[in-house]
């Protein structure tokens, strides 16, 4: 017999929680029934405060121009999609989503080859500078082979630079840049 509990969460504390665990797999409600469990196991909560080194809100990268930048540790696509949504823009259902890498100046992505059939959204993550830029490519409008095709795995393989005004993917040379729609700021 299953047991129905309600309760009141904020809900800036349940979006968050939701981006943490969807990285992982898990439901709110997969981790609640854990979080029970884990208790029951242990026969106290001592294991929620455990001590230790605390990792901080915000981790430094990197140096650009001699400043050191800092970022939010995890845009996660739920988080960029609701922003980009908060922000008056219609989020198609195909998403492909990607951060800049931190070793290269560019964004790398491997969306399914179908996406092009659809009205595909693209979520470009600019942890430096905190903002989103919000692609939004209509179905049908960019043939297969105007980008590179990944051998092993049937995805498109995209490298889009980086501080670029042309959105240009290295790989195929192909430009994102007419179908931005805008820019979201974090």
């Amino acid at each position: 017999m299953m047991k129905k509990y309600v309760f009141d969460l904020d809900e800036n504390v349940y979006d968050h929680a939701n981006e943490i665990l969807e990285q992982m797999d898990l439901s709110i409600d997969i981790a609640l029934q854990i979080f029970f469990k884990k208790i029951i196991k242990e026969g106290y909560s001592n294991f929620l405060f455990q001590y230790g080194e605390k990792k901080p809100a915000l981790q430094q990268t990197s140096t650009t121009e001699n400043k050191s930048v800092f970022y939010e540790s995890k845009i996660t696509k739920t988080r960029a999609i609701s922003l980009v949504k908060k922000s008056g823009y219609g989020v198609m259902e195909c998403v492909s989503f990607s951060t800049k890498n931190k070793t290269t100046d560019k964004y790398w992505s491997n969306p399914p080859i179908i996406n092009i059939e659809h009205d595909w959204s693209i979520i470009l993550n600019d942890y430096i500078r905190k903002r989103l830029h919000y692609f939004m490519v209509p179905k049908n409008s960019i043939m297969i082979h105007e980008l590179i095709v990944r051998r092993d795995r049937g995805l498109f393989d995209l490298q889009i630079l980086y501080d670029d005004p042309t959105f240009t993917d290295t790989i195929s040379g192909f430009m994102f840049a007419p179908f931005l729609k805008g820019t979201v700021n974090y």
